[in-house]
């Protein structure tokens, strides 16, 4: 969670941009028109620690496209509130439905005609068993690893003095 403050606000920021956050708010607060997000319905109800010794605000914005990185100049600040069991349900809910649309756009590029559910998704396999061999494959599945994308790598080609990394 974190609060959009200085130069950046909600408004200012690219439609596409707008659609990876989701509004998080303390019970009662209704906030603004300009301050909700693209995401429909009401924002993500959250539990403020009442023993908090420093100031909050009671709205603030969960993004749901970038994991957080701690570094070695910024600590994490814990134990400032919580969600209720339906609250995490419905933001976990929010995360699925943004993965699931990365990933259908991501099937698309692939231009073979398969569209994206579930059931396409490889699942590991424990390391002694072998892998599965591409005339294993289903059709779809052998025109995407057929797939040639401009600027990429292929597997065993030779690097010139153009590499890229």
């Amino acid at each position: 969670m974190f609060k959009l403050q200085g130069k950046t606000s909600l408004k200012d920021l690219p439609e596409e941009r707008k659609r990876e956050y989701v509004a998080m708010a303390t019970e009662g607060t209704i906030p603004p028109e300009d301050k909700c997000t693209p995401w429909y319905g009401h924002p993500i109800i959250m539990n403020v620690n009442p023993d908090l010794k420093m100031p909050f605000s009671s709205l603030c914005y969960a993004d749901l496209s970038r994991p957080m990185a701690i570094t070695i100049c910024e600590y994490l600040e814990q134990d400032l509130g919580s969600l209720d069991g339906d609250e995490y349900l419905r933001l976990l809910s929010l995360f699925k439905l943004k993965i699931d649309s990365w990933i259908s756009k991501s099937f698309d590029m692939f231009e073979t005609g398969t569209s994206y559910d579930e059931s396409k998704l490889v699942l590991p396999y424990a390391m002694p068993l072998p892998r599965e061999a591409f005339d294993d494959f289903a059709d779809w599945k052998k025109k995407m690893a057929n797939k040639n994308f401009r600027d990429r790598f292929t597997q065993g080609q030779q690097t010139t003095g153009n590499t890229k990394m």
